[in-house]
C-alpha cells in the first residue's frame, strides 16, 4: 500500500488576519481586566476600609490558579478547537466582572478574582495555539507579535479611560463595562471566529530550502532515497503514477503476461511501482518514511506523528533554553509594571502626571520596535534563513541588547531621563521572546501536542510575574526603603541574567536539530 500525504487546505491570509484582529481585542481585553485593580486602589480601599496586608492578598490572587489554569487550558487546547474555549474564556472574564461591581466583601473579591485569573491563564497560549492554526511556520513571527501587541493597548487605554470612569461614575463601573467588553467580544467572535485549517495537513507552504536546513528534500515526499528500504531494489516515489502506464505498473505480471511482468519490473525499479513494489518489504517503507519524513511538513516544523513524551520535551535543550530566555525576559517586564511608576516618581523625582507620561510613553515605544524586530525575523525566515538563526540567535541578540541597556540604567550615572530612555529600549528589545520563543517551541514539538506545550512554556516563564515584585521590594527594603537604590539592583540582576542567558542561547538554540533528535527518539 502506497504511502501519501494528504493534501493541505491553502494559506489564507485575509482570513488568518482577520483571526488576528480579533485575537489583537481579546488580548487587550485581557490587560485590561489585569490592570484594572491597581487602578482603581485607592477608591476601593477607602470604601471597604481595606489595609495595605489586605489589598495586598486581592491584588495577588488574580495569581493564585493562574499557572495551573494555563497548562491545564493548553492540554484541553489539545482536544478541543480553540474556537471554543476562547469563547468560553471570554464569557468567564465577563461573568465574574459582575459580583465585584456589586461586592462589599473582601472574600468574594477575593474569590472573583481568583476565577478571573483562572480563566485568564490559558488566554496567552491558546489565543496562540489558535494563531498558528491559520500561518505556516515561516509566518508565524509578525502576527503573534501583532495581537499580543493588544497588551500594550490595553494598558494605555486602561490608564486613559478608567480614571475617567472613576471619576465620573464611581470606580464599580468600571467592572461593568470590562463585562460589557467580554460579552461583545464572545458575540463578535461567534460571529467570525473559525479554526484554522493548517494542521489538517501541515503542507500548506513549502519553505525555502535553507530554511528546512538538515531536513532532507525526500523529508518532504513520501519515499525513501535508499533503494534497498523499499524492498528488492525500489523505491516507492511520489510522481510513480504520471511516470508508470498500467501495463508497465505490474498488471502484465498480474495477467501473467511476461513481457508485461518485465516492463513492470523495469518501471517499478525507476518509479516506485511494479513488481519490484508490490513483492517488496512494504514494512521497510514504512519505517524509512517514519525515520525521514513522518517527523516534518513542508514548512519544517513537526507533523502529527508521533507522539513524544511531554518530559522528553521539555527536557530537549532548546525548549528548555527558550523557558529560561521567557522567564528572563517577563523578569524585567515584570518590574516595569510592578515598580516603574514608582521609580519614576518616588526614585527620580518626576511629577506624579509627568511619571504616568513617562509610564506610558515607555510602553507605546515598545510596540513598534516589537513588530518591526518581529518582521525583521519573518523576512529572514521566507529569504531562507534557518530557523536556529533568524529565530535562535535572533531573538538571544535583541534579549542580550535589552541585558546590556538595563546593566547601563542601573550602573551608568546619567541624568534621570537617560535612564528612562535606556530602561524604555531594554522593555522595547526583550518581548520578541513572546513571539519567537512559542514559534520555536511550535516548530519542534507534533501539532496534536502544540496547545500543551505552548501553555507549559507560558505557565512557567509567568512565574516571574509572582517572584519580581517581591523580590525586588525586599531589596529596596535592604536598601532603607530607597526606591531608586533597590530598583537599580533589580535591574542589574534582571540584565546580567539576560545577557548570559543570550550569550549561551547562541549555541544552545536550534530548532532544527530539536526536531531530528526528537524524531529518533520518538521512532526508536
Amino acid at each position: 500500500m502506497m504511502t501519501s500525504l494528504r493534501p493541505s487546505p491553502a494559506y489564507q491570509p485575509v482570513r488568518a488576519w482577520c483571526v488576528t484582529a480579533m485575537l489583537f481585542v481579546l488580548i487587550a481585553i485581557n490587560f485590561m481586566d489585569k490592570v484594572v485593580l491597581g487602578l482603581v486602589a485607592a477608591p476601593l480601599m477607602r470604601e471597604l476600609h481595606l489595609s495595605p496586608a489586605q489589598y495586598g492578598v486581592l491584588a495577588g490572587s488574580f495569581f493564585f490558579l493562574f499557572a495551573l489554569s494555563g497548562v491545564a487550558g493548553g492540554f484541553l487546547s489539545n482536544r478541543f478547537a480553540t474556537r471554543w474555549l476562547l469563547l468560553a474564556m471570554s464569557l468567564i472574564w465577563a461573568i465574574v466582572q459582575l459580583p465585584i461591581a456589586f461586592s462589599t466583601s473582601l472574600v468574594a473579591l477575593v474569590v472573583c478574582r481568583v476565577l478571573l485569573g483562572a480563566g485568564e491563564g490559558p488566554a496567552q497560549p491558546v489565543a496562540i495555539h489558535a494563531c498558528y492554526k491559520w500561518f505556516p511556520d515561516a509566518r508565524r513571527n509578525l502576527p503573534v507579535s501583532v495581537f499580543q501587541q493588544g497588551g500594550v493597548f490595553g494598558m494605555v487605554v486602561a490608564g486613559i479611560g478608567i480614571p475617567l470612569v472613576n471619576d465620573r461614575w464611581g470606580w464599580r463601573a468600571n467592572f461593568f463595562v470590562l463585562a460589557v467588553l467580554g460579552a461583545a467580544w464572545a458575540i463578535a467572535w461567534l460571529c467570525v471566529g473559525r479554526e484554522g485549517t493548517l494542521d489538517a495537513g501541515r503542507t500548506s507552504e513549502r519553505a525555502p530550502a535553507r530554511f528546512d536546513e538538515g531536513v532532507p528534500d525526500t523529508a518532504f515526499e513520501t519515499h525513501d532515497a535508499n533503494p534497498q528500504a523499499a524492498g528488492n531494489g525500489t523505491t516507492c516515489g511520489v510522481k510513480s503514477d504520471e511516470r508508470s502506464s498500467g501495463k508497465g505498473s505490474g498488471q502484465g505480471d498480474k495477467q501473467g503476461d511476461k513481457q508485461g511482468d518485465k516492463q513492470g519490473e523495469k518501471q517499478g525499479n525507476e518509479s516506485g511501482h511494479g513488481k519490484g513494489y508490490e513483492n517488496g518489504d512494504e514494512k521497510g517503507i514504512e519505517n524509512a518514511d517514519a525515520r525521514r519524513g513522518a517527523r516534518y511538513g513542508v514548512d519544517g516544523s513537526a507533523t502529527e506523528t508521533p507522539r513524544l513524551r511531554y518530559r522528553a520535551l521539555l527536557a530537549d535543550r532548546t525548549v528548555s533554553f527558550t523557558i529560561a530566555l521567557h522567564f528572563a525576559a517577563f523578569l524585567s517586564l515584570a518590574l516595569a509594571l510592578t515598580w516603574l511608576p514608582a521609580y519614576l516618581s518616588e526614585g527620580l523625582g518626576f511629577a506624579p502626571h509627568r511619571a504616568g507620561q513617562l509610564f506610558a510613553a515607555t510602553l507605546v515605544v515598545s510596540a513598534p520596535i516589537g513588530l518591526a524586530l518581529s518582521a525583521w525575523s519573518q523576512r529572514l525566515l521566507m529569504q531562507g534563513v534557518p530557523s536556529r538563526i533568524a529565530r535562535g540567535a535572533f531573538v538571544c541578540a535583541c534579549l542580550g541588547v535589552g541585558g546590556l541597556l538595563l546593566i547601563a540604567a542601573a550602573l551608568a550615572p546619567l541624568p534621570p531621563l537617560a535612564k528612562v530612555v535606556l530602561i524604555a529600549l531594554a522593555i522595547a528589545t526583550t518581548p520578541i521572546i513572546y513571539s519567537l520563543g512559542p514559534a520555536m517551541v511550535a516548530q519542534i514539538v507534533p501539532a496534536s501536542q502544540r496547545g500543551a506545550a505552548l501553555a507549559i512554556e507560558y505557565s512557567i516563564a509567568w512565574t516571574a510575574g509572582v517572584i519580581a515584585p517581591p523580590v525586588v521590594g525586599g531589596l529596596i527594603r535592604a536598601a532603607n526603603n530607597n526606591i531608586a537604590a533597590g530598583f537599580e539592583q533589580g535591574l542589574l540582576i534582571t540584565g546580567v541574567l539576560l545577557a548570559v542567558l543570550s550569550v549561551c542561547g547562541l549555541t544552545v538554540l536550534n530548532p532544527e536539530r530539536s526536531v531530528e533528535r526528537l524524531s529518533q527518539r520518538a521512532i526508536a
